[in-house]
């Protein structure tokens, strides 16, 4: 079940209100509010960037069994190709790897020949109990993660000069450098870019909880000019009438 969290702004950041089954549930709620400008709705699984075993992780969700599932940063490996798509699940502790998978075969795709049942969404993917991103945000990272897939075979094609299942006769003419190095160089890491902007933690977060304590602050400073104007306005009114009954 992907749950949803009802957060209500405060002075000290967002707190928690309630927590749904949907999204649209959670939406409901907020439009029957009059104050529907201070509510959002996240995840109920907060997203998490995190070094693991000497590794940048992030936080994709958790597994029925409450584990954390991980996405591993690129990596440029073997001088040659991006290492990305990588799945992890580490033990408690975090001192060991579990289990490691590649978002192509075990989140996205096909997962069910007989039924011929395919994940098109990662948000639905059958290892997950709750994700750190929403059914929207899943949508764009399945499309990015398709895109990643496809320009790393493209990348390895026009640097191998083949699809490399044996020795190619026309390797020398199907070798492209310059499109290898546009894909590896310019292509991939924009898509690494947009998958890690969806996954990483709210960085305003921090900003946000400053500006709502200076919000705050100026409200208390004007309740409390407002409160020694009146003092004043009434030292004064009974200074008139000390001077007008002497």
């Amino acid at each position: 079940m992907r749950n949803y969290h009802l957060e209500k702004k405060t002075a000290n950041g967002y707190k928690l209100i309630s927590t749904f089954p949907s999204y649209q549930e959670a939406s409901q709620a907020i439009l029957s509010s009059n104050e529907a400008r201070d509510y959002r709705i996240v995840p109920s699984v907060k997203k998490q960037k995190k070094i693991i075993l000497g590794k940048t992780n992030y936080l994709l969700g958790k597994n029925e069994e409450g584990q954390k599932v991980w996405l591993l940063a690129p990596s440029w490996d073997c001088g040659h190709y991006w290492g990305f798509g990588y799945v992890e699940i580490y033990n408690k502790l975090q001192t060991d790897l579990e289990s490691h998978e590649h978002v192509n075969s075990s989140l996205l795709g096909m997962y069910n020949d007989k039924k011929r049942e395919y994940c098109s969404n990662i948000f639905d993917a059958r290892k997950f109990e709750g994700t750190a991103f929403t059914e929207k945000e899943g949508w764009k990272l399945s499309e990015l993660f398709e895109t990643f897939y496809h320009l790393k075979e493209q990348a390895e094609f026009y640097n191998l000069g083949g699809m490399h299942t044996s020795e190619n006769p026309l390797a020398n003419m199907l070798k492209n450098k310059d499109l290898a190095d546009k894909i590896n160089k310019e292509l991939l890491p924009k898509v690494f870019d947009a998958i890690i902007a969806i996954l990483s933690p709210d960085e305003t977060t921090k900003e946000e909880n400053e500006m709502l304590k200076k919000e705050k602050a100026i409200e208390i400073l004007k309740e409390e000019n407002e409160m020694l104007s009146e003092i004043l306005k009434n030292e004064m009114l009974n200074e008139i009438l000390k001077r007008e009954r002497d």
